[in-house]
């Protein structure tokens, strides 16, 4: 059983058995080893390499792990060693760490610390004279010293991960505890000989940027003589130092131990890192054979977590829950064999900018070929981001970050969100964009929530709306939607693993955005001028690609403050609005839809009209009123679902002072001559330019706003020569 992975080489070892055999060389390796090191350091009390200042940094305690100096008095010099445990869990698995040789273990410890903190004991213990060979027997005191433990691991890097697995050989019968090791933990080594016939599963994470080097799975003659079902993962890229933090001083970053001899690493310590200690706390948690437990955050205290068996395959049963202490941790325990999923439910919390949430380690439960995992703690964190970016986008398209001015984001139903209006109050000091999402179906995807955020629709004032309300100048233009986008698909990006952007880069559908600063501000080219025209372009009819490049384009739409079109109502201009692609559906995109033949990053609306007067749902009363961006009179039927007698006297009063509600349809107070009154009292011209008086003329036409759906609207134009500009791109009917 596997473990997820990032080598790519395991897929040319797929079913095939390991030979059993050591290059001839590798011995000689050993041996030279033996006597250069031993001989030289054997009366040394410091190791020759060094930890690094980030490694020392390292040995202390944190929220999540403590550190203890455990003293063994019988060992001899050095008569102690170092033990990581997690705070906020009793663990039941544990590591034993022997470190490379001439090596001062403490090299290891930035890795170590952030495997026990995924729930852990991890003994880091320091070799007598700098030298490996004679750990074996401490390992002994330390699995005798701790039997809380029910599943041990033990391994090492280099030279160190090679007389780990002599422990688990045990020549002699020497030591009584080896048959309790359930696993072989292998950086960049090999084993002393055949593993085959203990019993115990192995991982061997090795570097590939040597092609001489003797660890990876399929060059011959160095194939290590494993179990078949290793976990093989190759550090793309990496260095045999980069398994820990080691020089010859402690800032010596460049070191090398065989100048010349070896390529450079092409990627980050810190790249390397991640990718050894994800993949090393997976293999551990593989190895608990009735227990999933980690950590999701220590700023997630109280949270409930669910875990949701699928029976190998069955039907969902009923989830367990538990709730998360102070520091984050959770623990699901005495599990019977099956699929697991992990997932937590949790509301949102103060921003964080760049927020990452660790990678849960989940374990895999036996008999079923099936790795527990997590599904819904990326995506909820995606959705943390969805509940935050619009506060960030008021800022940074209008740049009053230095301003003082609050910014009130506010989340409103799609029913509220029609009819509001971007709010600015100088007086308070605040200004308040309004925003909304719609859903977008993932039923179809077993690594995702069954729905998530689509598009996030979000009105905004715009610079010059905020720069001549305060009296102030701001600095820099107006940002636009693209702007934003590119912010989201940033941030998102940051929330995965290193093995999920090598993947999405190296095998996704590229994603990028085209700019949505096309010159506006007329009533042909600029949606709010025509009515409530924004509103129901699908953003799906947005996307296009060329090859296997996918294009975005966010519906940006802006109207100057001093636009004379945009009317004497202030609600209308100084305005930005957007549709923009969430952070869960750019998360979708990175982790599964990209990777398709034929991908859908949003699914396209299917709205079916039927002519309004053909049906027969409830109406809740209507409203009439003028609408200058429209130029008309409206009398709007609310027939939706969604909408209450209470929810629609509250909807006609937000349109505007002048607008009056009435239980009765529009077609009713057409036919008893209240419109036609209300019109002619309302004395409203045709257009700003036009002195011309409207008078009542008569039913002109019905749009169908949100057709078919729980919040509708019927707008009813009382004029002549209606054209379908004037229903803003929804659905019209003529009488």
């Amino acid at each position: 059983m596997e473990t997820a992975k990032v080598s790519k080489e395991k897929n040319n070892q797929k079913g095939e058995k390991m030979k059993l055999k050591l290059d001839p060389l590798f011995k000689t390796f050993f041996l030279v080893f033996f006597l250069l090191f031993f001989t030289v350091n054997y009366a040394a009390a410091v190791c020759s390499h060094v930890p690094l200042v980030e490694a020392l940094a390292a040995m202390d305690n944190n929220t999540e792990v403590a550190l203890s100096t455990v003293t063994v008095g019988e060992w001899g010099d050095p008569d102690y060693y170092y033990e990581f445990t997690p705070k906020n869990v009793t663990p039941t698995g544990a590591l034993i760490f022997y470190p490379g040789g001439n090596v001062d273990v403490r090299a290891y410890a930035p890795l170590l610390r952030d495997i026990a903190a995924a729930g852990y004991l991890v003994a880091l213990i320091q070799a007598p004279d700098c030298f490996s060979g004679s750990l074996k027997h401490r390992s002994e005191d330390i699995i005798n010293a701790h039997p809380e433990i029910d599943t041990w691991s033990i391994g090492g890097h280099s030279f160190g991960g090679s007389v780990a697995s002599g422990y688990i050989k045990n020549g002699g019968g020497t030591f009584s505890n080896a048959d309790k090791i359930n696993g072989l933990v292998l950086w960049d080594t090999v084993p002393a000989g055949s593993m085959l016939s203990y019993g115990i599963k192995a991982i061997s994470i090795y570097r590939t940027n040597d092609t001489e080097t003797p660890v990876s799975p399929n060059l011959d003659p160095a194939i290590p003589n494993m179990p078949a079902d290793t976990v093989w993962v190759g550090v793309e890229g990496g260095s045999h130092e980069y398994f820990g933090w080691y020089g010859d001083n402690e800032t010596d970053y460049d070191y090398v131990c065989c100048p010349g001899e070896r390529p450079l690493a092409t990627i980050s310590r810190e790249e390397a890192q991640e990718i050894i200690v994800d993949n090393t706390i997976s293999f551990l948690a593989s190895l608990m054979q009735d227990t999933i437990y980690g950590t999701i955050s220590e700023k997630l205290q109280g949270v409930t977590v669910r875990i949701v068996k699928v029976d190998c395959g069955a039907a969902a049963i009923e989830p367990e829950t538990t709730v998360t202490n102070s520091e984050g941790y959770y623990s699901f325990a005495n599990l019977e064999s099956g699929r697991y999923i992990v997932f937590g439910d949790f509301s949102v919390y103060n921003f964080i900018p760049n927020l990452r949430v660790r990678d849960i380690p989940q374990g895999i439960i036996s008999s079923c070929d099936f790795t527990a995992k997590n599904i819904r703690i990326i995506y909820t964190d995606a959705g943390v981001l969805d509940n935050q970016i619009i506060e960030q986008a008021q800022i940074m398209t209008t740049h009053i970050e230095d301003t003082g001015i609050e910014v009130r984001a506010t989340e409103v139903n799609w029913l509220e969100f029609g009819g509001s209006y971007a709010g600015i109050n100088v007086s308070e000091n605040w200004v308040q964009p309004y925003f909304t999402f719609t859903s977008e179906d993932m039923s179809a995807y077993t690594n995702a929530p069954s729905e998530i955020n689509g598009i996030i629709m979000t009105k905004m004032k715009s610079k010059d709306g905020i720069e001549d309300k305060f009296g102030i100048e701001l600095e820099g233009t107006q940002g636009i939607c693209a702007d934003v986008q590119e912010e989201i698909y940033a941030s998102t990006f940051a929330l995965l693993s290193s093995s999920e952007r090598k993947r999405y880069e190296a095998e996704g559908k590229s994603l990028s955005f085209i700019p949505d600063d096309r010159p506006g501000n007329t009533p042909d080219s600029n949606p709010v001028l025509q009515s409530a025209g924004w509103l129901p372009v699908d953003p799906a009819t947005n996307i296009t690609s060329v090859g296997d490049d996918y294009f975005y384009e966010p519906l940006g739409l802006y109207v100057a403050f001093d636009n004379p079109l945009a009317g004497d109502d202030e609600r209308y201009k100084g305005v930005y609005y957007c549709k923009l692609l969430s952070h869960q559906a750019i998360l979708s995109w990175f982790l599964s839809k990209s990777f398709e033949a034929d991908p859908v990053l949003i699914t396209e609306s299917a709205i079916e009209c039927m002519d309004p007067r053909a049906r027969t749902e409830t109406t809740y009363g209507s409203c009439l009123f003028w609408f200058s961006q429209g130029n008309h009179f409206y009398c709007s039927d609310y027939i939706g679902y969604d909408f209450t007698p209470e929810s629609a006297v509250l909807k006609c009063a937000s349109r505007s002072e002048e607008a009056v509600y009435s239980s009765d349809t529009c077609s009713t107070r057409d036919a008893n001559g209240d419109i036609e009154a209300y019109i002619i009292a309302a004395n409203k011209p045709a257009s700003p330019t036009d002195p011309t008086i409207i008078s009542y003329t008569g039913h002109g036409a019905l749009c169908d706003v949100h057709c078919m759906e729980g919040n509708e609207f019927l707008w009813n134009l009382y004029e002549p020569n209606v054209g379908e500009a004037d229903c803003g791109n929804f659905p019209i009917f003529y009488p």
